[in-house]
């Protein structure tokens, strides 16, 4: 790209923009002499960005005074990934894996074991995605009595059954959780609020259908006679 051709600079500043929603770590190899201004404009202009997401490199100045130069420049690449890393999560475009998320759990919930939470046959972990569980995630009565922020990370296609616990609130994060049938959390102390009718009833909650009365372990044991059928 020509550093002086003001739409391409223009597209180029925006793409960068653009990718910073991502995990992306973008890296810029200048050959040649230049001129660089440019390039280490979109290095270090991140007013508008959402983190720092690139790296430029001019090559020629990488390699001048490195005794090793392949391993310089693998090193100079690599140097912001690190803390790339951490924005991208701390933003929460990077999801935690289903282990992670259960350790978090056990931190929160002292006397409570890691295997206590792994999925129980038929469900799954998802070979190819850490995040997701195949089928029901089970963790009814295990005397969770908070959950936390990373458990949004989690996608369950099934039911999620936090029923007969001990939750007095549910964590922000629990507006990213992605859960393809109910949330089923009766007998909890948080149930009361989510009933139909309280003010609380389903807020902010986006597609999760949340199920709070006692009565739907009937409506789960029809649903499931019908698939069967």
């Amino acid at each position: 790209m020509d550093s002086t051709d003001f739409d391409l600079r223009e597209d180029a500043l925006k793409a960068c923009i653009d990718a910073s929603r991502y995990p992306l770590s973008i890296v810029l190899v200048g050959l040649g002499d230049g001129p660089w201004e440019f390039f280490r404009l979109l290095d270090d202009q991140v007013h508008r960005r959402h983190f720092d997401n690139v790296t430029f490199l001019p090559l020629a100045e990488t390699f001048a005074t490195a005794k090793f130069p392949s391993y310089a420049f693998a090193c100079a690449a690599m140097a912001q990934v690190p803390s790339q890393f951490e924005a991208a999560k701390r933003l929460g475009f990077v999801r935690k894996g289903f282990a992670e998320v259960v350790q978090d759990v056990v931190a929160l919930n002292p006397g409570l074991k890691g295997e206590d939470l792994a999925p129980v046959g038929p469900a799954e972990l998802d070979p190819v995605d850490e995040s997701r569980v195949v089928g029901d995630l089970a963790w009814n009565g295990k005397g969770i009595g908070a959950l936390p922020e990373s458990i949004g990370d989690l996608i369950i296609e099934g039911d999620f059954r936090l029923e007969d616990n001990q939750l007095t609130e549910l964590p922000e994060g629990f507006k990213r959780l992605s859960v393809e049938n109910n949330v089923v959390i009766y007998g909890n102390p948080v149930a009361e609020f989510l009933r139909p009718g309280s003010p609380r009833a389903m807020q902010g909650f986006g597609n999760l259908t949340v199920v709070a009365g006692a009565d739907c372990a009937g409506r789960r044991a029809r649903r499931l006679e019908a698939r069967q059928a």
